[in-house]
């Protein structure tokens, strides 16, 4: 079994575990527990797989991308189950954080600053390249055929996102939209970036999962990560993430103070996620229980 499918395994039973113990407060409690403990047989099945040459070759593409068909599911979940440790949003803090750096709000300004239809829409296309911040490491391993690489990244970028969403859990922050009078309903101004954005806050949007960024400690991490393809790929990657970033204040989905801490998050991963990889693959390799 790969790292990355015992981490998917801890991550569900920790969730698991946390819903249990709050079972009173969630409706349908059961069925999450369910759908987790279900997810779980997932790699327990492909490791049998992989003791059978048939069954190994026609599952192996799927075998090795089933997180990331789940990052957003479990995103998802959050929305339903982040109020149930702290009962309220915890947005006053982060909005009067926000304040105290800048002397104003600029999740609300950055907008009023800068309304054109041709700056919106490069910064809904910078927001919405975090679709494929997500897979980008991936499919380049992937048409390398390097699946050394591939996995490492694969428990990388899943130790990321399971970070985050924990920290969500405990801590439910809203972000502008949900936040200031009138934002919510606000025109998403541009072109095809934007009809785009629109549908998607419109069916997809969560409420309760701001603070750290998930989608700046991604595309932060992504970015270096993308160093160690070539320099090339790291400088246009970073690029793109930087818009990245603007973009989520630009939009009203994030407070700044969610971006600097999500970019933190994504430097720490980069730093010492490896170590605890190798560790991890070390402990392993040697035996120890």
């Amino acid at each position: 079994m790969k790292l990355v499918d015992s981490l998917f395994i801890v991550y569900n039973i920790i969730v698991s575990i946390l819903i249990l113990i709050k079972a009173g407060s969630i409706p349908g409690w059961y069925i999450y527990i369910v759908v987790h403990l279900s997810l779980i047989l997932i790699p327990v099945l492909y490791q049998k797989a992989e003791s059978s040459t048939i069954l190994k070759n026609r599952s192996d593409f799927l075998r090795y991308w089933y997180p990331y068909l789940f990052f957003g599911l479990f995103y998802s979940e959050i929305g339903l189950i982040n109020t149930v440790y702290i009962k309220s949003f915890q947005d006053h803090f982060f909005v009067e954080w926000d304040f105290m750096l800048f002397g104003f709000h600029p999740s609300l300004e950055f907008m009023n600053a800068l309304p054109g239809k041709l700056f919106s829409e490069y910064m809904y296309f910078s927001y919405f390249s975090y679709f494929v911040f997500i897979e980008f490491l991936a499919i380049v391993y992937w048409i390398k055929k390097n699946k050394k690489e591939f996995v490492r990244i694969a428990f990388t970028i899943s130790f990321g996102y399971f970070f985050c969403y924990i920290i969500f859990i405990f801590l439910p922050v809203g972000g502008p939209r949900f936040t200031f009078p009138g934002t919510f309903d606000i025109e998403f101004k541009g072109y095809f970036f934007a009809r785009i954005l629109e549908l998607i806050m419109k069916n997809a949007e969560i409420k309760g999962a701001a603070f750290p960024s998930s989608h700046c400690a991604i595309a932060a991490l992504v970015s270096l990560e993308s160093y160690r393809i070539n320099w090339w790929t790291g400088v246009l990657v970073t690029l793109i993430a930087l818009g990245l970033f603007c973009g989520t204040v630009y939009g009203r989905f994030h407070y700044v103070v969610d971006v600097i801490f999500g970019i933190g998050v994504g430097i720490l991963m980069f730093i010492l996620v490896p170590y605890l990889y190798r560790f991890l693959q070390g402990k392993r390799k040697s035996g120890t229980p």
